[in-house]
């Protein structure tokens, strides 16, 4: 397999765009690849309801919990035949009782829409509406709170990165939106607990040419972290940066890094903040078409690296960064496998001096994009990996504190090409996660889906615009009444748009 089939084009890069990266199938190889950046310059499609009442009858039929992966199935709640000794024609032992000529015959099948649960149908509200918990199949659907889709007012293309909750409830989204000059820039958006914009943190490089954001933290005073790249040609190289800004907005300090090699790309794609602990993920073109993935922790002081780790890599790939219980960072990411392909990995480091505490590496051709770790240390990855097929399936795993793998599935949407974002754990050992999904001649959808801890899914989400074009999730986030995805959608006249909604958990 040709690994630069599989390299992830840059955030940054010769083609330059805010837009985010999609999966596509090469013309010419027919193998599944990526679809570079799209140019900023041309007019390119990118890639509240209330929950239903519990009304369970007396006499439904008990089922056990099972899960079907591969139609969006989610794992099922038993319900209790009711042997009530007092109910007419039972026993005084609560068995049913039968006189001559009654027979009890064969019970009926569960019927879905019927607006009761039986048999092993996870729920059944009677209607086909799909985003009020349950759908017109009787699955679990998530429940949307509110939404908001943001225009930058150039109605060009827009796009958001990933998004953080605040101390305080509040909710920040990190975006590169296009100006009317046609240059992007990275934006912050900082909204209240209903989505409703308060304030905005912009990071406009010095040329002020193309601009964008990639990853975010907030710190337990409200400072801000933001992310991403800034071109220092027109259409060229373009180096990483990160930027601290105070609760109120002041910009704290900047930090640059250029790549290794001349003229080439570099970005900071995540970071993780925990007191004065700060770690950044990136990448970086260290010879011609040679790439590698660093791993700094900064200075809270001045944002210099105190430390850096590298990893060897087929490009520039999107991390996900976590820091531990203990101080520990962890990174996903894709290293090379023996025959050059991409290869998801997870790698523990020290944060004193970045020692490399252990690294698991991944049998399977593919990327980990996104990574969340719980308060007992557990670890959660997401991305994608290569079917059988030669598809992209949607890909999720659980490991140990350790590196240990616990349970890894795929999710095959529509045997097209699938892709995890984001995941986040919930404070119940739940698992969230937000990316995109091919449906038929709507392109990519957005996907949210609810996981237990052990792997099944609970309930899921689709989401698709009007125009039946590119929509994605690229970062999620869990709060105690909320999950908040987003992403971009494409909105007719408007390119993509910036985009985000709220679900209830």
């Amino acid at each position: 397999m040709d690994a630069g089939l599989f390299q992830l084009a840059p955030c940054c890069g010769p083609e330059a765009s805010g837009g985010h990266v999609f999966l596509t199938r090469h013309a010419s190889a027919g193998t599944l690849g990526v679809m570079p950046r799209l140019s900023l310059r041309a007019a390119v499609p990118l890639l509240l309801v209330a929950c239903p009442a519990d009304e369970t009858p007396l006499t439904t039929m008990t089922s056990e919990s099972t899960a079907d992966e591969s139609s969006g199935g989610t794992p099922t709640e038993g319900v209790a035949v009711s042997t009530d000794a007092t109910e007419p024609g039972t026993g005084s032992s609560g068995e049913a009782s039968t006189t001559a000529g009654e027979s009890t015959g064969p019970i009926a099948p569960p019927v879905c829409g019927n607006g009761f649960v039986e048999g092993d149908e996870p729920c059944d509200d009677g209607n086909d509406e799909p985003d009020d918990g349950c759908d017109k199949k009787c699955m679990r659907t998530g429940v949307p709170l509110w939404t908001q889709s943001w225009d930058s007012g150039a109605k060009k293309d827009d796009s958001g990165a990933m998004v953080a909750l605040g101390p305080n409830g509040e909710i920040f989204v990190a975006g590169t939106v296009e100006k009317s000059d046609l240059y992007a820039d990275a934006v912050v958006r900082k909204l209240d607990a209903d989505g409703n914009q308060l304030a905005t943190y912009e990071y406009a490089g010095q040329l002020g040419l193309d601009d964008g954001s990639r990853g975010l933290a907030v710190g337990a005073d409200g400072s801000v972290f933001l992310t991403g790249y800034e071109a220092l040609v027109d259409g060229g190289s373009e180096q990483a940066f990160v930027r601290k800004f105070a609760a109120d907005g002041e910009v704290l300090w900047t930090y640059t890094q250029q790549s290794m090699y001349a003229d080439s790309y570099s970005a900071v794609f995540a970071v993780a903040v925990a007191g004065d602990a700060v770690f950044v993920a990136g990448s970086e073109e260290t010879a011609y078409k040679v790439y590698e993935t660093y791993v700094h922790r900064l200075d809270p002081d001045d944002g210099q690296p105190m430390w850096t780790n590298h990893i060897a890599s087929t490009g520039f790939n999107t991390h996900g960064l976590a820091i531990a219980p203990g101080g520990d960072v962890v990174l996903a990411t894709a290293g090379i496998d023996p025959n050059d392909d991409p290869t998801p990995i997870v790698a523990r480091y020290a944060p004193t001096d970045g020692t490399e505490v252990w690294m698991q590496t991944f049998d399977e051709v593919g990327y980990a994009r996104g990574l969340a770790v719980n308060a007992d240390g557990d670890i959660a990855i997401t991305g994608w990996i290569v079917s059988t097929q030669g598809d992209a399936n949607y890909w999720t795993a659980r490991l140990t504190g350790e590196g240990d793998v616990v349970w890894s599935i795929d999710y095959d949407h529509d045997q097209k090409d699938d892709v995890g974002g984001a995941i986040a754990w919930s404070a119940d050992g739940d698992l969230y996660t937000g990316g995109w999904v091919y449906v038929g001649n709507q392109q990519n959808d957005v996907f949210v889906r609810r996981l237990t801890g052990d792997g099944e899914t609970y309930w899921y989400s689709v989401y698709n615009d009007p125009s039946d074009l590119y929509d994605s999730v690229s970062g999620l986030a869990v709060g105690a009444d909320k999950v908040v995805v987003v992403g971009s959608e494409f909105v007719s006249g408007n390119g993509a748009n910036q985009w985000i909604r709220a679900y209830a958990p």
